[in-house]
């Protein structure tokens, strides 16, 4: 019964070790970014995923720090309402097809459209609010379950937060933890059920604007 406790100093020091060396690595990502010229881009409103296909024409991207192209001439096409699974090893490029999607980073060659307009005449920021992003470790905040999906929008009332978990599947699972939505998670009070409530929690907090936007409209 005592040796979990006894090995809990070491675990924390290897999550803290874990944690330094992300740190690290991201670090060095932003001064590559940093270091790298920025592309000036349009102002133009981009058309919505919901209405227009979304198209990677002949796209080719080389990250600065690695000689070799992650992706060559990739050709995709996104239809509205369209489930798409984008599978490869590890490096293959999957991350950086995102990064592209989101506007994240520009096409070495290439370009990305949606019905047919070039998104590198149109304002990255309209075009991330048309688009929800789920990464495979979405981060806690200290804080309480309520709180953490408020990050989409900080004045959503309960009703809004519930809906919203609703939306993405989790309102069912936070209704069976011990402190419902003011459940503390994140910080070493972290509950453990798994990635999937992690990304189940992450689409709520996105589901908050697409509440708030159907209630708008």
């Amino acid at each position: 019964m005592l040796a979990p406790e006894l090995y809990l100093p070491l675990r924390n020091l290897a999550a803290q070790y874990h944690a330094s060396a992300d740190g690290l690595a991201v670090g060095e990502r932003l001064l590559d970014l940093a270091e790298e010229p920025e592309r000036p881009r349009g102002g133009a409103r981009p058309p919505s995923p919901r209405d227009a296909s979304v198209r990677l024409e002949g796209v080719s991207f080389t990250y600065s720090a690695r000689p070799a192209s992650v992706l060559t001439g990739l050709d995709l096409e996104l239809e509205p309402g369209e489930t798409v699974a984008l599978t490869g090893p590890s490096g293959a490029g999957k991350s950086t097809v995102a990064a592209l999607l989101l506007l994240l980073a520009d096409p070495t060659a290439g370009r990305v459209t949606a019905g047919g307009v070039d998104l590198a005449g149109c304002d990255p920021v309209a075009w991330r609010a048309q688009v929800a992003w789920v990464p495979q470790r979405p981060t806690l905040f200290r804080g309480t379950v309520a709180d953490n999906i408020r990050l989409g929008d900080a004045a959503a009332s309960d009703a809004a937060v519930r809906e919203a978990a609703a939306q993405a599947g989790a309102d069912g699972f936070v209704r069976e933890l011990p402190g419902g939505y003011e459940t503390v998670v994140g910080d070493g009070a972290e509950l453990r059920p798994g990635d999937r409530w992690r990304q189940r929690r992450a689409l709520a907090r996105r589901g908050i604007e697409e509440a708030l936007l159907a209630v708008a409209l």
